[in-house]
């Protein structure tokens, strides 16, 4: 009767110090984001910012390892712009929309003498990237 008790004393003992390590030591490790722009891919601190001309321009940037995106955060000239919604955000000066595995923007023509900066996060769960875009002014 003694053994049995030792036993499973052994046995509650281990599963509680097995629970203790597991969520000590366990680190919830996200992989960047890898994205693929006309035909090449690669991770965006390579591209750090992204100019547009004056004239605007669209992007289709395609993630190659996550899928759902969502809009997280958008940013124009250090305001926040209030979204609606995480999929779809339609503004004065451009188009964004998350489908599936693939982030779409369009920047429209800045009509302004100064230049635009742009920032958008998109999420996948966890994990996140940001894209930074600076568009020329009309000269």
């Amino acid at each position: 009767m003694r053994t049995y008790k030792n036993i499973c004393l052994w046995i509650v003992i281990t599963i509680f110090a097995c629970s203790l390590y597991s969520k000590g030591s366990v680190e919830e490790e996200w992989i960047p984001m890898r994205w693929k722009v006309d035909n090449k891919t690669f991770r965006l601190p390579a591209l750090s910012t992204l100019s547009v001309p004056e004239e605007g321009d669209s992007f289709v940037f395609e993630c190659m390892n996550y899928s759902d995106l969502d809009l997280a955060e958008i940013i124009v000239e250090d305001s926040f712009h209030e979204m609606v919604n995480s999929k779809v955000c339609v503004t004065s000066w451009g188009h964004l929309k998350c489908q599936r595995n693939c982030f779409y923007l369009t920047i429209y023509p800045n009509d302004k003498k100064e230049n635009r900066s742009i920032h958008v996060k998109v999420k996948s769960g966890k994990t996140q990237q940001d894209f930074n875009f600076l568009q020329a002014g009309s000269l």
